[in-house]
């Protein structure tokens, strides 16, 4: 706790504590969602650029790491 604390009383229209975590974790909610989609999108542009220079002969590989599992329980990219 500092000085300033004691020395001056809590503003009334200040956030709640509880209020700033649950902010925290919708705006973690929300980035985790565009980072997705645009991982999603990248991959996806570089599939179709793949067929149409290619002619489907190859594909990008996929991503290393540990497979993560969908809310469906298929496998969803990492």
């Amino acid at each position: 706790m500092n000085v300033a604390s004691l020395v001056n009383p809590p503003r009334p229209d200040a956030p709640s504590p509880g209020a700033l975590k649950l902010l925290r974790v919708e705006a973690s909610v929300l980035a985790q969602a565009f980072l997705g989609s645009a991982r999603e999108s990248v991959l996806a542009f570089r599939f179709m650029r793949s067929l149409l220079l290619h002619g489907g002969a190859t594909v990008p590989p996929a991503p290393s790491g540990p497979a993560k599992r969908g809310a469906s329980g298929t496998r969803a990219l990492a």
